[in-house]
């Protein structure tokens, strides 16, 4: 409805062609305020409508046939995100097979074959699948994809999924640093309750934890003067043990936290 603030945020969360982010960027302009944006929008015309609109709308405030007539542009940085959808769920759930024995056992009892198919069969013979969390997929989270629809009834595509960032809107992490280095993704930032933060992201296949720990001190976060309270690392390791007489963080396992934050819902 309005922002009179000069830094305030502006939610639309029917975005339709981006007149609300248009609006805001001229807004920002007259009076030179930081408003921010955040649209949400499901149409398919996202890609071809509405991203286009936002690129235009900072590289100039006119154009004609396609072409800038001013380069009256400002500085500007957008992210956009694609969300899993509830049928990209469902494509990627995968059965397992059930052994004779297990098929033999729900034929001849029709009231357990019953309780099972309604209680039990969607956690037990889905688990593992691609839109459950697969963890074990997790020694290799830089190549962790679904299948995502096309748009063609039936069809879809391999769509890799990015596991960081995931990881970081999970456990509400204010991201402070993002860097690679030595075939390690590291995150800094702190925490909603306000603790320092750490995430190590790798492959273990081509990463043990020999190099891990290696690559830990010489990163200088072993010590006091690290100033992290929780440290995040993906697949079994050591680091607690590098832990010195004084030091107080913690080592945390992104599979069981991803896990948790996922799918627990006991506090919910």
């Amino acid at each position: 409805m309005s922002c009179p603030k000069e830094d305030g945020l502006v939610l639309d969360y029917f975005a339709g062609s981006g007149t609300t982010c248009h609006a805001v960027l001229n807004l920002n302009r007259e009076d030179g305020g930081h408003r921010k944006f955040i649209l949400v929008e499901m149409g398919r015309y996202f890609d071809t409508v509405l991203l286009p609109r936002i690129k235009k709308a900072v590289y100039s405030t006119d154009w004609k046939d396609g072409k800038p007539l001013s380069q009256n542009g400002v500085s500007q940085m957008f992210k956009y995100i694609h969300l899993e959808s509830y049928e990209d769920t469902l494509n990627n759930l995968q059965f397992k097979t059930r052994t004779f024995a297990q098929q033999s056992l729900l034929d001849g009892y029709a009231a357990m074959r019953e309780g099972y198919v309604l209680r039990y069969m969607l956690d037990v013979e889905t688990n593992g699948s691609s839109s459950l969390l697969n963890v074990d997929r997790f020694d290799d989270p830089f190549n962790y994809t679904m299948q995502i629809a096309t748009g063609t009834v039936g069809e879809t595509r391999s769509v890799a999924v990015d596991l960081v960032e995931t990881f970081n809107y999970l456990i509400g992490l204010h991201v402070r640093r993002s860097i690679h280095v030595c075939g390690f993704k590291v995150v800094e930032g702190s925490s909603p309750e306000g603790k320092m933060v750490l995430v190590i992201w790798r492959d273990t296949r081509s990463k043990s934890n020999v190099d891990l720990d290696t690559f830990f001190r010489q990163q200088a976060y072993q010590g006091a003067k690290n100033g992290f309270d929780i440290i995040y690392v993906n697949g079994d390791n050591n680091l607690q043990n590098l832990r010195q007489s004084g030091e107080h963080w913690e080592v945390r396992l992104i599979e069981e936290e991803f896990q948790k934050r996922m799918f627990d819902t006991r506090d919910a």
